[in-house]
């Protein structure tokens, strides 16, 4: 959740009137409403300072930049990437410095104590701390979340003394930076935009209002308004490589026990803030929708999970933010179920783009929040048309413990949830087999389920599975082809120690005219990890002294290597080599060669292998075995093996003599284009 304002009770009148009747108690019984839930925070005291000491904001972009120089040793591009932003806040602070001192505007500082922005904090950090065990990039990032924490308090500063008001200062700007940073980060390369976001949703806070219940209010949640602008901007540009979004996506399903663990830490929020009825109704609707696509298509739509952690942390800490969402006990309902839909609509559709989807709990926050007002209107309604049944919620409910009965209600959903394996090692979508089977089945979403499974692999280091996610973008198995990301898949895979990756880069590498060292020392790394096609590559570059010395040899035992890996056309090779006559004939290699690519399912080694034994070239005349190749070669479509094989029956050498059967064989011949089984009587 993002920062949340002094908010006044639900009951207008106590804010604007100082009425002492509590909003709860000013409602009627069966009304079904409950106080806004945040809280209006304690001021502690107010400062008051000359326009001079604006200058020392000017340590806070020193500090940024600072930040900058220092991570810039080992990640070069974040010394610009932090200085830009540090720049532009210090020439802000300049100038406002001088006009403030010319029209003598006092700066007041108003220090507020609020509960609710303190919960946030330490449940968003807690989430990062335990996340932080399944990811190593996440440590290193929390000097950058201190740099936007710095930046915020900045913007927030100029922002409310260049409008002339007092500056409230608190907690409320890091559950924001915060909540932006559990969904979405920039690569060093683009970290500029991380602040950008970060400005846009205090702007959006600042600017964006609407008047509820007779109070001014952000209309946007300021953390859902940045991102959700940044993924459209993304998207439209076909940018998104330059964030973490699917690494973050997928790595916060990898701590141990993760949501057992997010659970436990969210009760942090729902103990303190009421905001349990958004997220139960969330959670269980996501859970029905997802049983109900699990019933009609046979997959599961989120993969390994009915419920991924990046949504159950936008059920809880992104929708939950008390001044964006609904009022009444209904209207919360509502709210969380609609978002549960709205995520769960989005995500097929953004799936199929090269995003996998993971802007899909984002993107619909803000379309929710301008809903707030009707879902309140509407639950009114619904309300005051129940009659019986409100007073028994009433009833249910009380005043005094009414958190209690709905932190009861999700004990209830968290248990059946973790029970009944919608989330966690049990769920059946757990098991790559039973997405590569619905894959080849061509089941709705089920390859790109897999493409996405092999994808979290690759993150955590399986290389294999980076080399699969290759294969896939490659041939397009069941994915749309994007030779792109492939090779990026193989480089990861080599980079693994994935022999067939290695080949994969070396391939195109050698397609793309690159470096002739590096290219054949992947061919070299994946021939040695028994990549029976780079030793294929490396053996013909040594055969025709491409980029190397030319080497008989070499080539020789390279063919060896990728005929043993089940390369035929490296058999064929090697059996043509071993035959050369200004060479060192070894017939009884090429004899061994022909038979592994004919037993390989090659008709050009059967034909090879048939002549080869038919007139004892280098080895023991074997006819009855040379019928056995030739007849082979034959049905693999080698017209000179039907040849053969009719003159074998004509002389009755090795076979039966059957002048029809030569006969049949020879008109094979002739249809297969050998011109002299053609005419009366063939051969």
């Amino acid at each position: 959740m993002a920062r949340a304002d002094r908010v006044p009770p639900d009951d207008p009148s106590k804010s604007r009137q100082g009425q002492t009747t509590s909003a709860r108690d000013a409602l009627p019984s069966d009304s079904g409403l409950s106080p806004v839930a945040s809280e209006s925070g304690s001021i502690e005291r107010t400062i008051e300072l000359a326009p001079w000491t604006i200058l020392l904001s000017l340590l806070v972009s020193g500090a940024i930049a600072g930040l900058g120089a220092f991570l810039g040793r080992w990640r070069a591009p974040l010394v610009v990437q932090l200085g830009v932003p540090s720049a532009v806040m210090a020439l802000w602070t300049v100038w406002f410095a001088v006009f403030a001192s010319a029209r003598r505007q006092a700066l007041r500082i108003e220090i507020v104590r609020q509960r609710s922005h303190v919960v946030q904090m330490l449940a968003q950090a807690c989430v990062f701390a335990y996340w932080a065990t399944g990811w190593d990039l996440v440590r290193p990032h929390l000097l950058l979340l201190l740099a936007q924490v710095l930046f915020a308090y900045h913007f927030e500063a100029l922002v409310a003394f260049t409008r002339r008001r007092t500056w409230t200062f608190g907690f409320g700007v890091v559950p924001i930076v915060l909540g932006v940073n559990l969904f979405l980060w920039f690569k060093d390369e683009a970290f500029g935009a991380q602040f950008l976001m970060i400005a846009l949703a205090l702007a959006s806070k600042e600017f964006i209002r609407w008047n509820r219940d007779g109070v001014s209010r952000p209309i946007f949640n300021p953390a859902a308004i940045a991102l959700s602008v940044a993924g459209i901007v993304l998207m439209a540009s076909r940018n998104t490589a330059l964030t973490y979004g699917f690494d973050i996506a997928q790595t916060q399903e990898f701590p141990w026990r993760v949501h057992e663990a997010l659970f436990l830490i969210l009760l942090i929020v729902q103990v303190n803030v009421p905001v349990v009825l958004i997220s139960a109704s969330a959670v269980v609707a996501m859970c029905a929708y997802n049983a109900i696509f699990t019933a009609i298509f046979g997959t599961y739509l989120f993969g390994a999970t009915s419920l991924p952690v990046a949504v159950l942390l936008g059920m809880t800490l992104l929708v939950t933010e008390p001044e964006t969402s609904p009022t009444t006990r209904t209207g919360r309902v509502l709210f969380g179920a609609l978002y549960a839909l709205a995520v769960f609509a989005i995500y097929p559709l953004l799936e199929r783009s090269d995003t996998f989807g993971y802007y899909d709990k984002i993107l619909c926050v803000p379309l929710l929040n301008l809903c707030v007002r009707p879902l309140d209107r509407l639950a009114r309604a619904i309300v005051l048309r129940s009659g019986a049944l409100a007073q028994r919620a009433r009833f249910l409910y009380g005043h005094r413990y009414e958190n209690h009965v709905n932190l009861a209600i999700w004990a209830v959903v968290v248990a059946t949830i973790l029970l009944t394996n919608r989330v966690g090692e049990a769920h059946p979508g757990r098991e790559v087999a039973f997405w590569r089977k619905t894959c080849d089945e061509r089941k709705v979403g089920a390859c790109r389920r897999l493409a996405s499974f092999y994808g979290a692999a690759c993150i955590r280091g399986q290389g294999d599975a980076c080399h699969n996610l290759g294969v896939m973008l490659q041939s397009g198995d069941g994915i749309d082809v994007d030779s792109k990301r492939a090779n990026f898949y193989f480089a990861r895979g080599c980079e693994r120690d994935v022999p067939q990756s290695c080949g994969a880069v070396a391939n195109v590498m050698e397609r793309v005219g690159g470096e002739l060292g590096t290219t054949f020392e992947l061919m070299r790394r994946a021939c040695e990890g028994g990549s029976g096609a780079s030793c294929h590559n490396l053996a013909v570059a040594f055969k025709n002294g491409t980029g190397v010395p030319q080497d008989e040899k070499a080539a020789i035992n390279l063919f060896d290597r990728g005929c043993e890996a089940g390369v035929l056309e490296s058999c064929n090779s090697l059996a043509a080599l071993s035959m050369l006559k200004n060479g060192k004939r070894n017939p009884t290699r090429a004899l061994n060669a022909f038979r592994s690519a004919c037993e390989g399912g090659d008709g050009a080694g059967c034909a090879n292998l048939g002549t080869m034994l038919l007139i004892g070239d280098g080895v023991a005349p074997d006819p009855k075995a040379a019928a056995d190749a030739n007849r082979t070669a034959c049905e693999r479509g080698i017209g000179q093996s039907c040849a053969r094989l009719a003159g074998q029956y004509r002389a009755g050498k090795g076979v039966p003599v059957d002048v029809a059967r030569a006969y049949e064989l020879d008109s094979k011949a002739c249809a297969a284009g050998v011109a002299t089984s053609c005419g009366p009587g063939g051969k």
